[in-house]
């Protein structure tokens, strides 16, 4: 994976979270099972678009129900 200027310089990249409109999956199962993982800065962001997107928070729910049965 390329890295973009800001991730060079060391300063997380918000937009490397979102697929177009929307979040990427990976961000999204990320934040659903592990969320201590992603940066603050991301996970606010990507929280910002969990509040007004149905798509991704339907997204992220699929992933929090899928942990709770592996579990």
């Amino acid at each position: 994976m390329k890295l973009s200027i800001k991730e060079r310089a060391g300063i997380d990249d918000v937009a490397r979270i979102y697929e177009g409109l929307h979040l990427n999956e990976s961000f999204i199962r990320n934040s659903a099972i592990n969320p201590d993982s992603i940066a603050p800065d991301l996970l606010k962001e990507g929280g910002r678009h969990f509040s007004f997107c149905n798509k991704c928070r339907k997204k992220k729910e699929e992933f929090l129900l899928f942990d709770d049965v592996s579990k």
